[in-house]
């Protein structure tokens, strides 16, 4: 899964929250090899647990940023016939 760079105002680009959160916090790593550990045992390959796990994650950060540029065509392009369910929240 492809990251989204994450840029001031100004262009300058900055680190995302998982990266800083995995740098700042003890539990990162171990937590994530115990997680990939148990994905494993249970039969689920890396690629499919990661897809699983980092897709919604990216999606959420996509509808964000473009609530937050008022970007609502982008808004619809992601969500297609289920936009009309939310629109009047944006």
């Amino acid at each position: 899964m492809p990251t989204i760079p994450y840029k001031l105002k100004d262009g300058r680009r900055i680190q995302g929250i998982t990266t800083l959160k995995s740098q700042q916090i003890a539990w990162g790593k171990d937590g994530l090899l115990y997680w990939a550990n148990d994905q494993g045992l249970n039969g689920i390959t890396l690629e499919e647990a990661r897809n699983t796990a980092t897709v919604p994650g990216t999606l959420a950060h996509y509808l964000i940023e473009c609530y937050l540029r008022g970007d609502k065509d982008g808004i619809q392009r992601l969500l297609g016939r289920r936009y009309s369910e939310v629109a009047d929240l944006i």
